[in-house]
Parts: C-alpha cells; sequence; structure tokens
C-alpha cells in the first residue's frame, strides 16, 4: 500500500489532474481513518469528474465520519440519479437517516 500511495501523490505533484489518482489517495486516507484528509481527496476526484457514483458515495462515508451527515446523504442521493440501486449508496442514504432519527 505505501507504493501505491506514493505513486498516487507523485501523480497530484506532477500536476496530472487524474482524479483517480484523488480517489484512490482519499481510500487509503479513510482506512487510516484520516477522514478530513480523504475527504479532500475524494472531493478533489469529484471536482474533477463529479459522474462516478462510487467516488461521490466515498466522499459522502469521508463527510459522514467526520458528522456532516446532510451533505453525505445529498452525496448519496447525487449518486442514486446516476446509477440507481447503487449498493453502497442505498447503504450510506440509510446510515445518515438512522443517524438522523437517533435521539
Amino acid at each position: 500500500m505505501k507504493n501505491a500511495e506514493e505513486q498516487f501523490r507523485a501523480a497530484i505533484e506532477c500536476k496530472l489532474l487524474m482524479p483517480e489518482a484523488f480517489n484512490n489517495l482519499g481510500v487509503i486516507e479513510l482506512r487510516r481513518g484520516d477522514y478530513a484528509q480523504s475527504a479532500e481527496h475524494f472531493g478533489r476526484a469529484v471536482q474533477l469528474e463529479d459522474s462516478k457514483p462510487e467516488w461521490l458515495v466515498n466522499l459522502g462515508v469521508a463527510l459522514f465520519n467526520l458528522g456532516r451527515r446532510a451533505e453525505a446523504e445529498a452525496l448519496a442521493a447525487r449518486a442514486l440519479q446516476i446509477e440507481p440501486g447503487h449498493s453502497r449508496a442505498i447503504e450510506l442514504q440509510a446510515a445518515c437517516r438512522a443517524a438522523v432519527a437517533k435521539p
């Protein structure tokens, strides 16, 4: 994983605006539990290409873990508009609604 992270960072530093590199780096940060950094990377990926439901959900998961439930739910809804039935988007939407419903 360290080599992959170095390659993604190198692509970004070379100003190769590869949304895949930002998304993949976000996945690494998310797995580490660095939700703020992962949200930043996922956000850049989505800025560059906002038609990938998986990336929208990834950003939503990071924001959910930062307590930004409304934004996460909106991203899940966008992902579902692009790909109805996207399982992770459905799960994220349900988690957001459950979190709001808790007293």
